[in-house]
């Protein structure tokens, strides 16, 4: 379907033509002003057109409980799948692109008086793939609150509470799983920069194999590959073949070793193999560069990321 330029906002009067609203009684004790809650994924096939761009005036929670949906937030692509939490702050840009045929979800909309939204609610866009546990208790908040919709008008408070309660709980497991991040961010990079220092330390003598550098720092070969390319944006084998190209350069340019010499330094099986890696990433021969025909460093490494 073609994407339409013009965003639709989705507020309070498009929201009630669309999702099941409890309006607050607003000369009560009641902090939020209305709430709406979701609890069959159908209506989103008869009140939303896929592709086109909805902004949400007010806060959104939903959990995904079964199949997966493409979308995209704030013009950001996602996969959701079961177990996911979506936060979606007031003004979210969001478009429906796909839904596979068993998604189900459900949604709380809901609204504060503007004196009580940043202490209540989240800010930013968030999605979290949610462990087992948090899964379950997430889900018992949206049956306790579906249960207590059926007699909304003498549980409206109990509602409320709820609501405020699941809240409460998602702040939690928000902090905690950003908290996660960080540390796994500062773990990724520690473990490239013991990487990149087995390397280098070592660039007279390169180990072609990433599970060399693994048994180095005692960890799994994947976990290694995974944490470097997520701290560098490049895998680990780019980064061996860069500082391998770098070094043979450098011991061709000294012509002090033979090209079977060099060879062997580089940890490769025959002069063949040395000969293969050099032209692919430069262009020519290791003789060829030796005799004065060399390109610059810069332009063999872009070689090398192509």
């Amino acid at each position: 379907m073609e994407r339409k330029t013009t965003e639709q906002l989705l507020d309070s009067s498009l929201i009630r033509k669309i999702f099941d609203v409890e309006k607050m009684n607003r000369g009560g004790n009641f902090l939020m002003e209305w709430i709406a809650f979701i609890n069959t994924s159908s209506i989103i096939y008869d009140g939303l057109s896929f592709g086109t761009p909805y902004r949400t005036a007010a806060p959104q929670v939903f959990l995904v409980e079964e199949g997966d949906a493409r979308a995209d937030f704030n013009d950001k692509p996602y996969m959701l799948k079961k177990g996911d939490l979506v936060l979606k702050p007031a003004n979210t840009l969001f478009t429906i692109q796909s839904i596979s045929k068993d998604w189900k979800m459900r949604l709380i909309a809901f609204k504060f008086p503007q004196a009580m939204q940043k202490k209540t609610i989240f800010l930013h866009l968030d999605i979290i793939r949610l462990s087992d546990r948090d899964y379950n208790i997430i889900k018992c908040y949206f049956d306790m609150i579906s249960n207590c919709m059926e007699e909304r008008e003498k549980l409206a408070f109990s509602i409320e509470h709820l609501v405020l309660s699941l809240l409460d709980h998602i702040n939690i497991i928000s902090t905690d799983t950003f908290l996660n991040r960080q540390l796994r961010k500062s773990r990724v990079e520690t473990l490239f920069a013991a990487f990149m220092q087995e390397l280098l330390e070592n660039a007279d003598v390169i180990s072609r194999n990433v599970s060399h550098y693994a048994g180095k720092l005692k960890i799994a070969t994947n976990y290694l590959g995974n944490a470097v390319k997520e701290a560098s944006g490049k895998s680990a084998q780019y980064w061996i073949n860069s500082i391998t190209l770098h070094t043979a350069q450098t011991l061709l340019m000294e012509n002090t070793l033979s090209i079977k010499d060099i060879t062997s330094k580089l940890c490769f099986t025959e002069a063949s193999s040395f000969t293969r890696f050099f032209k692919k990433h430069t262009g020519m021969t290791p003789m060829e560069y030796r005799n004065g025909k060399g390109i610059p460093l810069g332009e063999a490494e872009e070689k090398i990321n192509s």
